[in-house]
């Protein structure tokens, strides 16, 4: 059976798109424009994610991730790269992948793998490559957004139409067959904001010392804050809770949140109440994973009621959504402060 790696395969190739809607959208001129704040441009993360996807891939079962023919540095070089340069990396990486993933069974998963000299699972190593992945696409949309400005084609649900997508979910992904991982996947939950994570800061890292005035400043028109952000994050992790039947009671439909509800907006604070902010934001990634670990492992694959997708799903995407926005807050940050 490979249930499991399926499910994790249709989440690789989700954000595959979403980065190639991205990177399709920018013209060839702006593809080697760096971030606010001296950050990465679209090149440079096309780069950085094939490197990285090609040693990390490449016999993976046999040989370390960290190849020592790769050279990292000069991912971020920023040296000149036409689109079909750019384009033929990117797809070099993922064929590297693909091939990969192929080839494996859930009964792979307990399997032991080595990335610079650390052992690891192969399930632990497949969903941090795929949490790296989020956070860099996450990057990709904001700045293809940025420079894009009003032309920008939104890549998941546009403002505006969230009441049309809850009546016909097309976008939604088939369910996935249960991992049997309470406790795996209530750990990634926490992890993904209070850290460490492999791929970069988490959340919680990231927000350590943003002031006030920060969470609140938009470095550009069109923009969320930081702080939205947070609010945004919290948000569906509140939501993804509030949907988990307790232990022994059934599941029941609830209401989608009406629109724009899940980005709250951010009240004027001093930085005691953004502290607070931010401390919520770790609490409430707690309690759900603290409720995760109370699950059934038979109520994982099952359908959300009113929903297209499943609770393993659902929790799974916790964790991407932090690390998606976590590389937004990054790019923020950086620019507010030059």
């Amino acid at each position: 059976m490979r249930d499991v790696v399926a499910s994790i395969e249709s989440e690789f190739e989700r954000y595959r798109k979403m980065g190639e809607g991205a990177f399709g959208q920018v013209p060839d001129g702006e593809l080697g424009r760096a971030a606010e704040g001296n950050g990465n441009s679209m090149a440079t993360l096309v780069q950085h994610i094939s490197g990285n996807f090609r040693s990390r891939f490449t016999d993976f079962l046999t040989s370390d991730g960290e190849k020592p023919w790769r050279d990292r540095e000069a991912e971020f070089a920023g040296r000149p790269m036409s689109r079909r340069e750019l384009r033929a990396a990117w797809d070099e990486g993922w064929e590297v992948l693909k091939s990969s993933l192929e080839g494996l069974s859930d009964d792979d998963l307990g399997r032991s793998v080595v990335i610079r000299d650390q052992p690891l699972s192969v399930r632990e190593a497949l969903l941090r490559s795929l949490a790296h992945l989020s956070y860099h696409v996450g990057q990709m949309v904001m700045l293809g957004r940025a420079i894009q400005g009003e032309h920008w084609r939104f890549l998941t649900i546009p403002p505006g139409r969230s009441a049309e997508y809850n009546r016909a979910p097309s976008l939604e992904k088939a369910p996935a067959a249960a991992a049997t991982a309470q406790d795996d996947i209530a750990e990634r939950i926490v992890k993904a904001v209070t850290g460490p994570v492999w791929h970069g800061p988490a959340l919680e890292e990231l927000l350590r010392d943003v002031t006030a005035p920060e969470a609140a400043a938009r470095p550009s028109s069109g923009k969320h804050s930081i702080g939205e952000i947070v609010l945004h994050v919290r948000f569906w992790c509140d939501d993804s809770l509030r949907r988990l039947p307790a232990p022994g009671s059934p599941a029941a439909a609830l209401p989608e949140p009406a629109q724009g509800e899940d980005w709250p907006a951010l009240p004027r604070s001093d930085e005691q109440a953004w502290k607070r902010i931010v401390a919520g934001l770790a609490e409430s990634h707690r309690a759900l994973a603290a409720a995760v670990k109370l699950l059934s492992p038979d109520l994982l694959p099952a359908r959300i009621p009113g929903r297209k997708v499943t609770y393993e799903d659902m929790l799974r995407g916790v964790v991407e959504h932090a690390a998606y926005h976590g590389g937004q807050v990054a790019i923020l940050r950086r620019s507010l402060r030059g």
